[in-house]
């Protein structure tokens, strides 16, 4: 959790943590990575071929990470069919 914190707020200014009408759009951008990098660990575990074959399922799978939601921040297709043919979440 430090360090998404560190990473997705390294460029926020220091007035904008100290801004109230700031703190609900922080807390939602913090959350939502906090969320992306979970689903991603997650998204190794079942049939998966390999940290670099997951990542090339791109969406959440990226290497680089997401937040959850939107167009990106989503298991794709090859992703859930990785889920779907897994005979074993358990690997």
């Amino acid at each position: 959790m430090e360090a998404i914190r560190e990473n997705g707020h390294r460029d926020t200014s220091d007035a904008a943590f100290n801004q109230s009408a700031q703190w609900p759009l922080l807390r939602a951008n913090y959350s939502n990575e906090l969320y992306g990098v979970v689903a991603h660990e997650v998204g190794h575990g079942p049939g998966s071929l390999g940290e670099g074959h997951d990542h090339n399922e791109l969406g959440l799978m990226i290497k680089v990470g997401q937040q959850i939601g939107g167009s990106e921040g989503v298991f794709k297709p090859s992703t859930i069919r990785r889920f779907r043919m897994a005979e074993n979440w358990n690997k």
